[in-house]
């Protein structure tokens, strides 16, 4: 009964990066085209804003050297300076790369520019994060600036992307750093794990990640020991055949063994999340599916908005709070600036 309520999801499949995509690993998706040729794979950047993991990592180093004792005040507060002096400039002519390079050469900051190119190499889709706010959707786009620009905190502003890119086109998000399915091409690893009576876990899965790229698009002699290093959390009497079994697997797998995801269906106004066979009643959120204008998500782009309004209400967005006597229940995120990339003590 219930399947009569479901709808097929558009054939799309997005992922998110901001920085330089040269940095990107393509690894991943390139599989998740490969396998999936009846889907529209798109990646969406920020070309505007392609220098901002360099640019945060530069303010570090130079806050390392120049403050070597506060240095995480230090880094807050120029990192306050930045946006202060970035944001309120951009524009169509000015871009995050154009003012941030500025703001650095102010700084008396090295820096030398990197060039950027978009080819992946590959047929896939290549998308701006900047059109997707538009409308009502415009506010947000200043929340997103404030990660982008200010915390450094990327897979904060990605939340924000992938919730408005599912939410206006619909289809499936993908972590860039996610596999399909492929715990059932292990077969002989799989049998040795059933016989010796050991369970799922997250080091298996990782090994077994490691050894199918090694085999289909990275063979190097070190990919025995990152499959070991994988294995760790064993005992060496367990580690040495279970890397054995994987190693053995993998030889033999091919890209036209690994399942594509056919049609996939879910409720009108609710999304649908990853979730492994072997962890039961638990849900991921790097894989994430809905129509368009699904009220879930909705639901979550309205709440993220809520949360920074509070902070911007509650001052906490340049202001280090670190103890508060606030009881609102949102208080728990006025704290927002320590939770950046760059954690200070204690």
């Amino acid at each position: 009964m219930f399947s009569r309520l479901k709808f097929t999801l558009p054939n799309l499949i997005h992922f998110v990066w901001i920085g330089d995509i040269n940095a990107l690993d393509l690894s991943y998706i390139r599989i998740w085209k490969a396998i999936n040729p009846d889907k529209i794979c798109c990646l969406w950047i920020d070309s505007e804003s392609s220098d901002c993991q360099r640019f945060h990592q530069l303010l570090d180093d130079h806050i390392k050297t120049a403050r070597p004792r506060d240095r995480h005040i230090a880094l807050l507060r120029l990192q306050n300076e930045a946006f202060a002096f970035i944001h309120p400039q951009m524009n169509g002519e000015k871009t995050f790369n154009t003012l941030a390079a500025q703001f650095l050469e102010h700084k008396g900051i090295p820096n030398q520019p990197q060039h950027v190119c978009h080819d992946t190499g590959f047929n896939l889709q290549i998308a701006e994060i900047n059109a997707l706010f538009t409308g009502r959707f415009s506010a947000l786009r200043r929340f997103y600036d404030y990660e982008v620009i200010l915390r450094g905190n990327f897979a904060a502003a990605s939340d924000i992307a992938r919730l408005l890119i599912l939410y206006q086109y619909g289809g499936l998000y993908i972590d860039g750093d996610t596999l399909p399915d492929i715990d059932e091409l292990f077969t002989t690893a799989n049998a040795w794990l059933r016989q010796v009576g050991i369970p799922g876990h997250h080091a298996i899965a990782q090994a077994k990640s490691t050894a199918l790229l090694a085999r289909l698009h990275h063979p190097n002699e070190e990919a025995v020991t990152q499959i070991q290093e994988c294995l760790q959390p064993f005992p060496q009497s367990l580690r040495e055949p279970l890397c054995r079994n994987i190693i053995m697997d993998a030889a033999t797998i091919r890209l036209t063994d690994i399942r594509p995801l056919g049609s996939v269906a879910c409720y009108r106004d609710l999304p649908v999340l990853s979730a492994l066979s072997w962890l039961p009643e638990t849900w991921f959120s790097n894989v994430i599916g809905c129509l368009p204008g699904a009220k879930a998500v909705a639901i979550l782009l309205r709440t993220i908005h809520k949360r920074y309004r509070f902070l911007e209400a509650n001052d906490a967005i340049f202001t280090l709070i670190k103890d508060h006597d606030n009881s609102h229940y949102l208080s728990r995120l006025l704290p927002w600036r320590y939770e950046s990339r760059y954690q200070p003590p204690g």
